[in-house]
């Protein structure tokens, strides 16, 4: 079964994908500051009964860097547009789950279904914590201490509150770790940023697909909130949480994830 890999040409930007498989289209949001690569493990096990596609955002991977301020809904948009693909079934790691749900709610006729690997939410108020962080690395990355920077989002994100990165396990660590570094030379060559108007968080209850959120039991305080906040508002959502994982799940618990990502696809086909 061939892999057909191109680039969607955007008005200003090409973004990099890769397609295989036949049946309905299942559309992989990647998560920042990474790439396509996120999803090796879970790739090989839809390719069979899906039309299974994942591509770069803008600014990562093979994608071109972003010259001015842009939105990544939009690109996902255009994405479909340049595939010719209607309706998909999306599943969005992270900031890709953010995008998922400002897609879904922006362009509802395109979205099959969600599945919202933990989550962000826009116009979600975060913590303290998080806030501190993210200003932790804005800092590493303005003065480019980028071993730094890779260090701390190890520690916060893949490790979480209540673990030791060494506790993770080293295949892990290190794809994450080479996924930071990498994405850190791309970012170097922006021009622009993304632009956020949209607050996903006041209109939750007008989603009307069939929604699945996970979340890894050791994430941080915030996604957990975001989680049991999806669950409640999204009509019909499942919350699973996923033992022995932080904000990595598909790097961590591959297996899981494809297990509750093709139950939920089988579900909407009976």
């Amino acid at each position: 079964m061939n892999r057909i890999a191109g680039f969607a040409q955007l008005p200003d930007a090409a973004l990099y994908y890769e397609i295989q498989g036949q049946g309905e289209p299942v559309l992989f949001i990647h998560g920042f500051p990474l790439d396509h690569t996120l999803w090796d493990e879970c790739w090989n096990h839809f390719i069979q009964d899906y039309q299974t596609i994942r591509f770069d955002l803008r600014g990562m991977g093979k994608s071109s860097a972003p010259l001015h301020n842009f939105s990544y809904v939009e690109d996902c948009l255009q994405l479909l547009d340049d595939l010719e693909i209607e309706q998909v079934h999306m599943v969005g790691f992270s900031v890709g789950g953010r995008i998922a749900i400002d897609v879904a709610l922006q362009a509802p006729s395109r979205i099959r279904s969600l599945f919202l690997i933990s989550p962000g939410l826009s116009g979600y108020s975060w913590s303290d914590e998080v806030i501190k962080s993210e200003e932790k690395m804005k800092y590493y990355l303005n003065h480019e201490q980028w071993d730094q920077a890779t260090e701390h989002m190890m520690h916060f994100w893949v490790a979480g509150p209540h673990r030791q990165i060494g506790e993770v396990y080293p295949h892990v660590r290190n794809k994450v770790r080479q996924l930071f570094q990498q994405s850190w030379l791309r970012m170097r060559e922006w021009k622009g940023k993304e632009v956020l108007n949209f607050k996903a968080i006041d209109q939750l209850q007008q989603i009307s697909c069939p929604t699945w959120i996970l979340v890894g039991q050791d994430d941080i305080e915030d996604c957990l909130q975001i989680g049991q906040l999806l669950e409640k508002q999204i009509k019909g959502a499942k919350l699973l949480l996923i033992p022995d994982a932080a904000h990595f799940l598909p790097i961590e618990q591959p297996e899981r994830l494809v297990e509750e990502v093709r139950k939920g696809l089988q579900s909407l086909q009976n």
